[in-house]
């Protein structure tokens, strides 16, 4: 580990180690786990989520994670890895594929800034491809002075903020046609057999994640789209938000058969709705539609004040969400084979969009579920309600 020295507000000397093999990540869950639960982490950047990902991933990668001690004490993390793909070296957040907010872990700006400054020292990437940054975090900050953000090409987040006193009030402040369609999939159900709605808090039978990885495929491949959803991945970090203990997974079942589910996650105050499917046998009576009303109307009656949908512009976010997140995206060259691959890449999309233009389909406004026809705001007096998932 080399000692460098950090200067004001950070008056400590820091030494910084750059982590690369598994038995090293291994010995570091208490030290991590520690300084995630001091700085109140969100659970994308806990040791737990990190493991399972890196132990069940296929992709051609190597970690490099950089630390920061002040004499024993783990004060600052970056978790990276290096993947490989076409014989080029790509810096990316270690398990960015599966974390729809990727961070620093620690609280201070001058000790993470060098931490930035000695992972571009060390190198060993020849491009760095960071994603899926909250615009309001601190390591956003950290890099604003570094590298420039191209929030364009990133991603965003739909949520739904509390601004109800109660879930019925909520669902209430919903257009005509959106409770209707939630009555009209619930009687098409009902009559399919004995409807049920289920909230497990521990990590289910894997069989049971299985099948909701098939069915993923299934309601996918109906839309022409291909499933990237694999199995044990899904049980590794469902297992890890367990021993955060912050899972939620609501199901939908109509005589037994799960026809809906979502594995989500509470972060605070915020529900994080990470995993969502539906049994494309049912898709006439919206499922999917049926269960987020339904935990939506739990977790406002538990004093949540937000759920979050998380990174995708599925029609159905736009229409129940009331804010977004535009994440932002840092992708530059550090290497003379970087700035030639990212050139030929730039290339190959211009040409790709060319020879594809055609006018996309216009998403619906965000938060139309709460508007009339006229485009009015729904006012609806608030109504108090127990909550309608034990």
């Amino acid at each position: 580990m080399a000692e460098v020295a950090i200067q004001e507000p950070v008056r400590a000397s820091v030494s910084c180690e750059i982590v690369g093999t598994p038995d090293r990540f291994r010995q570091l869950e208490c030290a991590w786990q520690g300084l995630w639960v001091a700085g109140d982490g969100c659970v994308f950047q806990s040791y737990y989520w990190i493991e399972a990902w890196w132990s069940t991933s296929t992709i051609d990668s190597s970690l490099c994670i950089a630390l920061a001690w002040s004499e024993q004490n783990l004060i600052g993390i970056l978790p990276f890895i290096i993947r490989r793909w076409a014989g080029i070296r790509i810096l990316e957040w270690a398990a960015q594929s599966v974390s729809d907010y990727c961070g620093s872990i620690g609280e201070q700006p001058e000790v993470l800034r060098r931490l930035w400054e000695e992972v571009r020292k060390t190198g060993g990437f020849d491009i760095i491809r960071l994603r899926n940054v909250h615009p309001d975090s601190m390591i956003a900050g950290v890099f604003a002075g570094a590298m420039k953000c191209q929030q364009d090409a990133g991603d965003i987040c739909l949520n739904l903020t509390n601004e109800w006193t109660s879930g019925e009030h909520w669902f209430r402040s919903q257009n005509k046609k959106k409770r209707n369609n939630f009555s009209r999939g619930r009687r098409m159900l009902t009559q399919e057999g004995e409807l049920v709605f289920q909230q497990i808090t521990e990590a289910p039978d894997p069989k049971l994640l299985e099948q909701l990885v098939e069915m993923k495929r299934q309601s996918m491949a109906a839309n022409g789209i291909r499933s990237s959803s694999n199995a044990s991945e899904l049980v590794g970090l469902t297992r890890a938000l367990e021993r955060l203990q912050t899972l939620r997974i609501f199901l939908v079942t109509c005589n037994d058969r799960v026809v809906a589910a979502s594995i989500n996650a509470v972060q605070g105050k915020v529900l994080l709705a990470f995993f969502a499917v539906y049994d494309a046998a049912f898709a006439r009576a919206s499922p999917g539609i049926l269960l987020m009303t339904e935990y939506t109307r739990w977790a406002f009656d538990a004093g949540f004040t937000k759920v979050d949908y998380l990174r995708g512009e599925e029609t159905y976010k736009f229409e129940f969400a009331n804010d977004v997140i535009r994440l932002n995206s840092y992708i530059e060259a550090a290497t003379c084979i970087g700035h030639a691959s990212l050139a030929s890449h730039a290339l190959w999309r211009s040409a790709r969009r060319l020879m594809t233009s055609r006018q996309m389909p216009k998403d619906p406004e965000i938060g139309s579920a709460y508007t009339t026809k006229a485009g009015n705001i729904r006012y609806t007096p608030p109504r108090p309600v127990a909550a309608t998932i034990d």
